[in-house]
C-alpha cells in the first residue's frame, strides 16, 4: 500500500529526496493514487479515489516557509459512488483544481467538477 509521497528536488546534479508527505492517519486507502502539481510549484494536490466508499477525497498541500503543509480537504457531498480524484489537473495560475471522477460501472470518466 502506498503510504506516502516522495517530493524529490533538482540540485543541478541529480534529484535528491526534499521531503516526504505522510498519509493521514484517517486514510487507510493508498495515498498518492493521484498527484498533481501547481505550474509555481506553491501547490500539491494528493487525489485518493476509493475513499470513503470510492466518493474519494483531496488533500492539498502549500509551500510555507520552503516545506509543503497540507492546507485544505476536497470531499464529495452526495452518495454517488464515482471515485471522485481518480485525475487531478491544476491551472497555470492555481486557482482552479479540476478532479475527474472514473465511475466503476462504466469504462470512461464520467464527471468533472471545478473547485
Amino acid at each position: 500500500m502506498i503510504n506516502f509521497v516522495h517530493i524529490f528536488k533538482n540540485t543541478g546534479n541529480s534529484f535528491e529526496l526534499n521531503q516526504v508527505l505522510e498519509k493521514p492517519s484517517t486514510v487507510s486507502k493508498p495515498f498518492g493514487e493521484t498527484v498533481k502539481i501547481s505550474h509555481d510549484y506553491r501547490y500539491i494536490v494528493v487525489g485518493i479515489s476509493y475513499y470513503n466508499s470510492k466518493r474519494g477525497i483531496g488533500y492539498i498541500y502549500e509551500m510555507i516557509n520552503g516545506e509543503y503543509s497540507h492546507v485544505l480537504t476536497l470531499t464529495k457531498d452526495d452518495t454517488l459512488v464515482n471515485r471522485m480524484f481518480s485525475s487531478l489537473a491544476i491551472t497555470p495560475d492555481a486557482n482552479t483544481i479540476v478532479a475527474g471522477a472514473l465511475d466503476d460501472s462504466c469504462f470512461y470518466s464520467s464527471s468533472f467538477i471545478l473547485f
